[in-house]
């Protein structure tokens, strides 16, 4: 999956602010679920859009979106076809 090149027109949250279900940015998170992820993931207030993958493991360029409270793989680790973080990518790396 390729990240898209799109500007985001409009108001962006200051480094170290969220924007919340209200749209107004706050430093943390309300009702933040469980911070609990899977193996080899970690927790992130605000994630990237492009997730390094077993198809795109080295994305060159990636929008600064923010992807509030999600889970995504620890550095050295790709998500592969079945969403789940490995090392190795096998026969799923392009």
């Amino acid at each position: 999956m390729q990240c898209s090149l799109e500007c985001v027109v409009g108001c962006q949250c200051k480094d170290g602010f969220y924007r919340n279900d209200r749209n107004e940015c706050v430093a943390e998170c309300d009702n933040v679920s469980s911070n609990v992820c899977s193996e080899n993931e970690e927790f992130k207030k605000c994630g990237t859009a492009c997730e390094p993958s077993c198809e795109n493991p080295k994305p060159l360029v990636c929008t600064k979106n923010c992807i509030p409270n999600v889970c995504q793989c620890k550095p050295g680790f790709f998500r592969n076809s079945e969403k789940k973080c490995v090392a190795e990518c096998g026969s799923d790396m392009v």
